[in-house]
């Protein structure tokens, strides 16, 4: 009885407290609960995966654009992917500025040596108004920097036979020795001399009977090639020959030194000569 005695007790205080006008306390309110999930801050140094996509490329991993890679740099010759890769953002560059073909077939400006994006050749821009002075790909040059790439390279010192080339260009991996312009030996790719050269061969002291190619010369002895050839009959306008230069296979008139006219390539005179064209009469 005991028990049922408490409990009428415990109504009736109940009842009582309702009559008086008291309140219930009201329960806690209770936090909603999350319906998304938080996210975390990356530890230093960590990289985030894009929404919906795939982790950033590490530096040298292929790449079409710079959202493909950690530095936000893709770079190098191609607009499909395949040869363009991730850079450092922070690499060195040259303070050089050069004309590229970009992929959207616009030119732009940039360092010689960090275009900064994929390009492409620049006969990809055709028409288009680049550096005042600046040649196109495959235009004769006698330097570099009659180029708008930068790179001018080829057989020949007087600009007829060496071309600008697109930097970026594919070279294979071996060395061979050619003989520059400055008479000095220099080392480069097989394929991609990087500039003009005398010859493909070893450099050797003019006027022993072996100058090389580009060298002003007075008869077939000082060079290197065994030809002599260019306008003047004094030895400062004629020109070694460079190993292995090509020539045209048209005829044209000379008039020869010794006065009598000769038949040659229009490239190739083979010989110092007084005047392109016949000798005037006496």
């Amino acid at each position: 009885m005991s028990g049922r005695k408490t409990g009428w007790v415990g109504l009736a205080a109940w009842v009582w407290a309702a009559g008086c006008g008291s309140t219930a306390p009201e329960p806690a309110e209770l936090a909603p609960e999350e319906t998304f999930a938080q996210e975390e801050a990356p530890l230093s140094g960590a990289v985030l995966p894009k929404r919906g996509g795939k982790l950033p490329a590490a530096d040298g991993a292929p790449c079409k654009t710079g959202a493909d890679c950690v530095s936000g740099v893709c770079e190098g010759l191609g607009c499909d992917g395949r040869a363009t890769r991730c850079v450092p953002a922070e690499r060195p560059c040259t303070e050089d500025l050069v004309e590229y073909c970009g992929c959207d077939g616009k030119v732009f400006m940039e360092s010689g040596s960090c275009p900064g994006r994929p390009h492409q050749p620049m006969a990809g821009c055709q028409g288009t108004v680049g550096v005042v002075g600046k040649a196109a790909v495959g235009a004769a040059c006698v330097t570099g920097a009659d180029c708008a790439s930068g790179v001018c390279e080829g057989p020949g010192c007087d600009g007829s036979q060496s071309k600008c080339v697109e930097k970026g260009r594919a070279c294979t991996e071996d060395l061979g020795e050619y003989c520059g312009c400055d008479g000095k030996i220099f080392m480069e790719s097989g394929s991609c001399p990087g500039q003009p050269f005398a010859a493909i061969a070893a450099c050797k002291a003019p006027g022993q009977g072996e100058g090389p190619g580009g060298f002003a010369c007075k008869n077939g002895a000082d060079c290197a090639s065994g030809i002599c050839e260019g306008q003047g009959c004094d030895g400062t306008g004629p020109r070694c020959r460079p190993v292995g230069a090509m020539c045209t296979k048209d005829l044209v008139t000379y008039c020869g030194c010794d006065g009598a006219p000769f038949m040659a390539s229009g490239t190739c005179a083979g010989r110092p000569f007084a005047a392109k064209g016949p000798c005037a009469k006496q």
